[in-house]
């Protein structure tokens, strides 16, 4: 890590659009305190408080809000008018190391992906750890799945489109996971979007260690991350690791990993891995960005522009899916 208290503007090797560099150099001058000494509700108010002062998303059509049977609240973003046009249904998963995240700090997130994917986004407020180990999540998402698929033309959405997932960082792992076990099910999705997704709980490869402190989520927080959410036996652990589980059956699969991130390196291994599984695969990377850089396209046009293409994207592939399917 670079470190420099003299100009806060001064270049970092490899990064070079001044709103991330600016960033940077903030969190390197004036570092929070380690997860694992604030607490979940420390950590949750300070998220909020984050989010609170972000640029509102775009505006869309409707916005709801919605209580599944079996408990967890969902927001559906509607970027043009249902009675008109049917989009695609994409259930969100958002990120935050399973512990931290909620339905208002990923808001304008949720909202850009909808207007760019042209999309009705089901965002989903699943149960967090460290109350609720991951497994609670997972079966959040299978439950919103099933009350989704049952209400798809009654909540406006494009029934022959089926249903999306998508997720960043620990969603992009939830994505992942639930593709799997739906799959089993034979309750298939149309395709899932993992953005910097976590893929290795064990946190071994290089870019856990060369990127461990400085650049946005640190080493030591992830670890206590997965404390949190994982059960604490090492048999079970992997049992909750996509890059220990067969991946075949899987969706077409979109993965987006950058370069300053120390998930990168387990991104580019799922990469690998899912098309060595025979599973179609597209796979978006980005120089000179940071973990979490969807969060940070109020200060960074490089953010901003890589947003767009990844949601357009991901907007493109969900009609490809449904024009070979009919």
């Amino acid at each position: 890590m670079e470190t420099n208290t003299d100009d806060a503007l001064q270049p970092i090797a490899g990064v070079t659009d001044p709103g991330i560099t600016r960033w940077l150099w903030e969190i390197r001058r004036n570092p929070s305190p380690p997860c694992r000494e604030m607490g979940a509700d420390a950590l949750r108010a300070a998220s909020a408080a984050r989010a609170a002062t972000r640029l509102p998303g775009p505006e869309m059509w409707e916005v709801t809000q919605r209580k599944t049977p079996h408990g967890p609240e969902v927001r559906m973003y509607y970027p043009v008018d249902p009675a008109q046009h049917k989009l695609p249904a994409v259930i969100y998963l958002h990120g935050g190391g399973f512990v931290i995240g909620s339905l208002d700090s990923y808001d304008a997130i949720c909202r850009r992906l909808a207007r760019e994917a042209q999309a009705v986004v089901v965002s989903l407020d699943y149960k967090l750890a460290p109350e609720h180990l991951i497994i609670e999540p997972l079966e959040d998402a299978q439950s919103a799945y099933s009350w989704l698929k049952n209400n798809l033309s009654r909540f406006g959405c494009d029934a022959s489109a089926g249903i999306s997932f998508a997720g960043d960082s620990a969603g992009g792992m939830l994505a992942i996971l639930a593709g799997l076990i739906l799959g089993k099910k034979r309750k298939p999705l149309n395709s899932i979007l993992a953005v910097y997704p976590n893929a290795d709980a064990t946190l071994s490869f290089p870019s856990v260690h060369e990127k461990s402190r400085g650049w946005g989520l640190d080493l030591d927080d992830m670890s206590w991350f997965l404390e949190q959410s994982h059960p604490a036996e090492a048999s079970r652990l992997t049992s909750f690791d996509p890059l220990a589980l067969e991946l075949r059956g899987l969706p077409t699969t979109m993965v987006v990993t950058d370069e300053h991130d120390i998930l990168r390196d387990e991104g580019l291994a799922l990469v690998e891995r899912l098309r060595a599984q025979d599973v179609t695969t597209q796979h978006l990377h980005y120089e000179g960005l940071v973990h979490g850089f969807l969060g940070l396209t109020d200060i960074s046009e490089q953010a901003a522009s890589a947003s767009r293409e990844i949601f357009t994207t991901f907007g493109e592939l969900l009609r490809r899916n449904v024009a070979l399917e009919r």
